[in-house]
């Protein structure tokens, strides 16, 4: 078949575990929003969300996309009615592909279904992509390693079943493999993967939210004093007992100062762990707890900050990530203090929009102290991590590797899309 066209659209069927509507911008602006405005066609599968009272098939963008009804309970039984009923839903893919409608399939932080999809879309002839957002086999493993953990011996076990899967289908038979950072594509390079099979797409920002600013932030106002924001999960393995370490230094330095922790953890006992800790070493007064809010309440609390902040355990899981909280601090003019992590070492060396510290509570808190007392120093670098993101982090700039990447693995090897459209 003649070579695909530089404009041709794709047509792709998308198997994915994140819940409808999809929420992480790395899939609702990256596939919702920038490659449908390109022209390309996605058909879904995936689960709903709890506060969807919907299943079976809906539009979305233009899009059909089949879902599977969800379990919000929290016992066990609940749990596996939950995989169960989304496995099955996903096991209508097969059918989808011998429709002959799509130029490749894509899963993505799917395992059961994936060697299925493989021997499927090796019958169609169409390329087999997979896209790793996070090593969760490894996640599974510290999990089930982690002090107080629930179901300690079923996350075990799905550690032992997603590796073999993985590191044994995937890596080996999969055409190509999509990750979240070069550091992860180094660490699977380890373990045998192809570094040629693997392209690394870090977290970016959607510079055309209605949240999203279109020019430098203002100082904070600081009428209740400095405030240290962080915006993230308070999950357990977070260690976010650090953080908690790091502003009792700070408070120590600059008594009128406040940290705030926008977020919550799915397990409850993992957020009350962090209050019993907070009040442990003093410091709870001095400590917000917000819980989950919605995206524009969350940005307002950053829009407030003096100082932003990112600790980030030093750990092969969180090694390889790509942390979208430091881009989003910048995107709002925010000076940052983040820890050595790769991804964030990376970026703070490119942008020189805050600083980066060893993994230690007494230089993560000279770091912010330095911040609030340089006020002049943290606006300037406020500014430079402004730019940087609108510069090299943005979904569209994004949007466009990954859309080249495509065309290129669909044409290298299997010819032009079977449903390519010339402009």
């Amino acid at each position: 078949m003649a070579p695909a066209m530089p404009g041709s659209t794709f047509s792709f069927l998308f198997v994915t575990a994140d819940e409808f509507p999809p929420f992480r911008p790395d899939v609702e602006v990256l596939f919702g929003k920038e490659l449908l405005e390109r022209g390309h066609r996605i058909d879904w599968i995936m689960r709903a969300a709890p506060s969807v009272g919907q299943s079976g098939l809906v539009e979305w963008r233009g899009c059909r996309v089949w879902l599977a009804r969800t379990d919000p309970g929290r016992r066990a039984i609940d749990r596996l009615r939950k995989h169960l009923r989304s496995l099955a839903n996903e096991l209508r893919a097969p059918a989808l592909l011998r429709t002959g409608r799509y130029d490749f399939v894509q899963v993505k932080d799917k395992f059961l279904i994936a060697p299925v999809l493989l021997v499927a879309a090796r019958r169609r002839r169409i390329p087999f992509f997979y896209w790793l957002s996070f090593p969760y086999p490894e996640a599974s493993l510290l999990q089930a390693k982690t002090p107080g953990a629930r179901y300690r011996l079923f996350k075990l076990l799905r550690y032992l079943v997603f590796r073999t899967i993985l590191y044994g289908v995937i890596a080996r038979w999969a055409d190509h493999i999509f990750v979240q950072s070069e550091e992860m594509r180094r660490c699977m390079s380890r373990r045998g993967v192809p570094s040629g099979k693997m392209t690394a797409v870090p977290m970016g920002v959607d510079l055309e939210s209605a949240d999203a600013p279109q020019g430098p932030q203002p100082e904070h106002s600081g009428h209740d004093g400095p405030r240290i924001v962080y915006l993230g999960s308070l999950e357990r393995m977070r260690r976010l007992e650090f953080l908690l370490e790091a502003f009792a230094r700070v408070a120590a330095r600059r008594p009128d100062a406040r940290l705030v922790l926008v977020g919550d953890a799915h397990e409850p006992e993992d957020r009350r762990f962090l209050e019993e800790e907070a009040a442990r070493i003093g410091i709870a007064e001095r400590v917000e707890f917000t819980g989950f809010l919605p995206r524009e309440a969350a940005f307002a609390h950053v829009r407030s900050a003096a100082v932003c902040v990112s600790p980030i355990p030093p750990d092969p899981i969180y090694d390889v990530a790509s942390p979208t909280k430091l881009l989003e601090y910048m995107l709002f003019s925010r000076p940052v203090v983040a820890n050595d992590q790769p991804d964030q070492r990376l970026v703070i060396e490119e942008s020189g929009g805050g600083y980066c510290t060893p993994y230690d509570a007494a230089a993560f808190a000279d770091a912010i102290v330095r911040l609030l007392e340089e006020p002049d120093r943290a606006r300037e670098m406020g500014l430079r991590g402004f730019e940087y993101v609108r510069r090299r982090r943005s979904y569209r700039s994004i949007a466009d590797a990954v859309e080249s990447c495509y065309r290129r693995l669909v044409t290298q090897d299997f010819g032009a899309p079977a449903h390519a459209e010339q402009p």
